[in-house]
């Protein structure tokens, strides 16, 4: 591996781990796990001798300092839990967090990241808790230094004298920084007590949520393993776009699909092939913006990887899609289980029992117990990898493939997956059938039309017509010779004698002349006549004249038949490869595009059932030969083991889902070294990773993970919501510095570099790392990459706010417009007199939220009926503000609406907290009031971009319409008002 890959596992690594220590909201059992330290030390920034022998005990007496994170201040919330919950307000609250290093005299110096927590400032990815915006928080960064402990500067002064003065100076920094930042807090919010003790931890004996990332990190740099796609997703080369492959390729490639009623949009059909086609080590990027078919798209990704490792006959692909959230997981999990077409007819469904999705979930061990019952876990190979299941699995496999087989008597389970492999073969060939036959059809499609032009029937007709006139006319002439030659025969043979005389001649010609008139076949040439040889000249130069044109006619005649045969030849091919499909175009009238359609539900959706069921018939074979040593499997952890299980795992589900933050777990073996088992990985053994929701995951968070992958498909947008980065700029750099990834030379011109790679743990994130390694730039008013243009989620009033917004114009809505059908206009407003007003470092806005809720409970009967679903289904309720976020839900529960994230609960949160989802209706909450205006809904149109999209029927805006100005176009507010001002109904105070 590369040094430079070396140093980027080093640098994430490092930002991982700051952002671990630096969370701002805490249970109690969180601050048990932190030493806390009486208020006189913090005073003086010293602690006493029992701690520093704690924090120095398992160091060398050469190290003088170690690294530390403290708190100096820690807020609890006195109220009872299920309140504080209902609230949003955290247990415990530290709202100021520095990384430090501890000497071995006690002394504390922090260093520059010293700041207010990123979880507790706006905007909020989850919770409705802030003590105030990132964006005051920059402000003050870029215009305060915080104060530095550089022992340089001691010079003769005594050292506790200067640390003491340096200490002051930066508590004062800290008191200033939190009036600014959260100005308002906490005095104006009442649940919180301030504690007289502060935190101090050790670095090294944190354990958060990163644990697995940072492990797989010190393995990364400690093996340097060979992986093409780590090397790839650190690279910093960016390389001109290669063209892209012409519609219709791969036809063959994608051998599977996962609905028997919906086939794939020409842009996914598109991404899907450019994905098949990847290379070992490739990035794949593929922007799908809001209701486009990225999830429609990838289960055809793993349904053709697991049709063609059937067809192979080789081991199943080992699949693993995962993101940053479980939010984002679960909905790829949902996915797999729902939105597979199930079929009809014998080869439908599973035929093993209690297999009800195609994906498998590896959640925390926190998640995990609630989620066994929903999802297919851990727990679930565990039981289905037990003698008693195989035993009815076998014997269901067996029944339902007697079923699809009634002919075959007593068949074996690997009699059976050869019959299943023989169908995808069969599968294959038609598609290569049709590949095949279309290139002939359309070379002699072009050859055709290039020599009778657009209708070539009529143009061949048109020749033979004009063969035959030429053809008739020669006669006419050759039948003029005959006669005049007759003529000639029977003239006197005075006349020939004394023609020289000139009455003669006269008297001749005329007798000629009137015999011809007679018998020439046009009007008789206007001409000089002087000798009667002249006619005879006159009837061969027409002969010949004409013989000459109907020799041409006659070859054109030919090339054109010529052309029409080999058409009716390509058409006749292209029939035979083409009637499977079932389709009623005449074969002349059916293009690729269009059999390729056809062929997704008719071809290779049965190819996707029979390979399940071959895969099935593979897994009882695999399970047979390994029942009696599953037992001792389970003590196993080495590569080969691991491997194994692995495969046999994915002959039941294509793909395992799980977050960044677990999947480096579920990869780990151990390996044997020197006499001792020493920790590592299954590096570069994934077949393919595929990342969801990539516009908001962290460069940090899933770059160890592609170490474990030879190819990766990342799926996002960053025109929807970016991540929630915890790293200030000026850390940041300290950090790559740090990590050897830039040196100290041309700092500003580098990090920016850096940062546009979106390789920044301050500003990146894995969709802009993909876009700039993809080899494809499919739209070049575009990012870079591929992209997925239909759009089918919401009405078209709804998405043209979108479209105009974000992705000019190039989305393409497909479900049609709501139009002025009587009920919900589909972007309407309420308005309403409200007050904004601080809430602690948010903002709220009462009046608003109680009119929201007092609606909901007015219409809740009406829109269940409406829709035969419960509320929670219908409505999600979104607002920039966590201040809102508490208020809305306040008022909400105070009327018996259940809000939170569990079953049966409504939605309420920052535009976050629908990123990937819908919901019928939306109601967005600006806040905001005319007395009490500001920017930050301006900030970014990623928000009203994911807040509007999220809406299939109605996007409705229940808040103060004044702050709205529809001339203000070149804003994201003002374009939103431009559409809701467009239509007199969508004013629902009128209605």
């Amino acid at each position: 591996m590369q040094q430079k890959s070396l140093a980027y596992a080093k640098y994430w690594r490092i930002c991982l781990a700051d952002a671990d220590l630096g969370k701002g909201t805490l249970k109690r059992t969180d601050i048990e796990k932190l030493n806390l330290r009486p208020g006189i030390e913090l005073q003086h920034g010293r602690v006493g001798a029992e701690l520093i022998q704690a924090f120095f005990q398992q160091t060398g007496q050469d190290v003088d300092e170690v690294e530390i994170t403290i708190r100096p201040y820690i807020y609890h919330s006195y109220l009872e839990h299920g309140r504080a919950r209902s609230s949003g307000i955290p247990e415990v609250v530290t709202p100021i967090v520095s990384q430090a290093v501890l000497d071995r005299q006690g002394r504390i110096y922090p260093n520059e990241n010293t700041v207010i927590p990123r979880d507790i400032l706006e905007p909020l990815d989850k919770g409705s808790f802030a003590v105030g915006a990132v964006t005051d928080l920059d402000v003050w960064l870029t215009d305060h230094d915080v104060p530095k402990f550089d022992k340089q500067t001691i010079g003769k002064r005594d050292a506790d004298e200067w640390h003491h003065e340096r200490w002051l100076a930066y508590l004062d920094y800290c008191k200033a920084m939190l009036n600014k930042v959260a100005a308002g807090w906490p005095e104006e919010t009442t649940p919180f007590q301030m504690d007289e003790c502060w935190a101090i931890v050790k670095d090294s004996d944190v354990v958060g949520a990163s644990t697995h990332i940072l492990a797989l990190y010190d393995n990364i740099r400690t093996q340097a393993p060979s992986s093409p796609l780590f090397e790839k997703y650190t690279s910093e080369d960016i390389e001109s776009p290669e063209p892209c492959l012409s519609p219709g390729s791969g036809f063959s490639l994608r051998l599977g699909h996962s609905s028997d009623t919906h086939p794939l949009a020409d842009a996914q059909r598109d991404s899907l092939t450019h994905q098949l086609v990847s290379k070992h080590g490739e990035i794949l990027g593929v922007n799908g913006p809001p209701g486009t078919g990225k999830t429609t798209m990838l289960l055809s990704v793993v349904a053709s990887h697991w049709v063609r490792a059937a067809l192979d006959g080789g081991d199943p692909p080992v699949i693993a899609a995962a993101s940053t959230n479980n939010q984002a997981v679960t909905n790829i999990i949902d996915a797999f289980a729902k939105d597979f077409s199930t079929g009809v007819g014998p080869f439908a469904g599973r035929w093993l029992p209690d297999i009800k999705s195609f994906g498998a979930y590896f959640p925390s061990a926190s998640k995990e117990k609630q989620s066994t019952g929903k999802y297919q876990t851990r727990s679930f190979f565990s039981t289905v990898e037990e003698l008693s299941y195989y035993t009815r699995a076998k014997d269901e496999f067996l029944k339902a493939a007697n079923t699809a087989y009634p002919d075959l008597i007593q068949p074996s389970v690997k009699d059976i997956g050869a019959q299943l492999q023989m169908l995808i073969q069969g599968a294959e060939r038609k598609l290569k059938a049709i590949e095949t036959a279309w290139p002939p059809l359309q070379l002699a499609t072009h050859a055709m039309h290039e020599e009778l032009g657009t209708s070539p029937a009529e143009t061949l007709a048109a020749r033979q017509s004009a063969v035959s006139v030429k053809d008739d006319a020669l006669s006419e002439y050759k039948a003029l010779m005959d006669r005049w030659e007759e003529f000639l025969g029977n003239e006197s043979w005075l006349y020939t004698l004394l023609s020289w005389l000139p009455p003669v001649n006269r008297k001749r010609l005329l007798l000629a002349k009137s015999f011809l008139k007679r018998l020439w076949p046009v009007p008789f040439p206007d001409k000089q006549w002087s000798s009667v040889d002249q006619f005879t000249n006159e009837i061969q130069i027409n002969v010949d004249g004409i013989n000459e044109e109907l020799t041409a006619l006659k070859i054109d005649l030919q090339r054109g038949k010529k052309v029409m045969k080999a058409h009716s030849d390509a058409v006749i091919q292209w029939a035979n490869a083409t009637d499977c499909l079932g389709m009623e175009t005449p074969p002349e009238l059916r293009t690729l595009v269009a059999c390729d359609k056809v062929a997704d539900t008719s071809i290779r959706f049965p190819a996707f059932l029979h390979a399940t069921h071959y895969w099935e018939a593979r897994w009882l074979l695999e399970m047979e030969g390994a029942l009696n040593t599953l037992a001792e499997e389970k003590t196993k952890k080495g590569a080969a083991t691991l491997k194994k299980r692995w495969r046999r795992r994915m002959m039941l589900t294509p793909c395992i889902v799980s977050t960044f933050f677990m999947l480096p777990k579920e990869f780990s073996v151990s390996r044997y070294e020197r006499g001792n088992f020493v920790p590592d990985y299954l590096y570069d053994f994934i077949d393919l990773l595929i990342v969801d929701e990539a516009g908001q995951v962290l460069p940090e968070v899933a770059g160890a993970s592609f170490s474990l992958a030879k190819r990766a498909l990342v799926i996002g947008d960053t025109l929807q919501l970016e991540p929630i980065w915890s790293m200030t700029p000026q850390v940041d750099v300290g950090n790559l510095i740090k990590a050897n990834v830039m040196g100290h030379a041309d700092v500003q011109a580098n990090y920016n570099r850096i940062a546009e790679l979106g390789k920044s743990a301050a500003s990146g994130s894995v969709m802009e790392i993909a876009q700039r390694a993809t080899r494809y730039h499919y739209d070049k008013d575009l990012a870079r990459g591929m992209f997925l243009y239909e759009h089918r989620r919401c009405y078209d009033e709804i998405v043209g706010y979108c479209n105009a917004l974000c992705y000019h114009n190039k989305l393409i809505p497909k479900r049609g417009p709501r139009g002025s059908a009587p009920g919900l206009p589909a972007m309407g407003y309420l308005h309403i007199d409200g007050k904004c007003e601080r809430r602690g470092g948010s903002r709220a806005n009462k009046i608003e939220a109680a009119t929201i809720a007092e609606w909901i409970v007015h219409h809740r009967n009406w829109l269940e009926a409406k829709y035969g679903k419960q509320i929670h289904e219908i409505i999600g309720v979104v607002t920039p503000f966590g201040g809102q976020v508490a208020a809305i839900t306040e008022a909400c529960v105070d009327r018996g609406i259940r809000v939170g994230k569990e079953d049966g609960e409504m939605t309420v949160g920052t535009v976050h907290s629908l990123q990937g989802a819908e919901r019928l209706l939306v109601i967005f909450s600006p806040t905001y009031s005319r007395d009490a205006d500001g920017g930050f809904m301006d900030r970014s149109p990623s928000m009203l971009n994911v807040g509007v999209s999220r809406a299939k029927n109605n996007f409705l805006v229940f808040g103060d319409m004044s702050i709205f100005k529809p001339g203000d176009l070149g804003s994201p507010r003002g374009l939103l008002a431009s559409f809701l001002f467009a239509e007199k109904r969508n004013d629902m105070n009128a209605s």
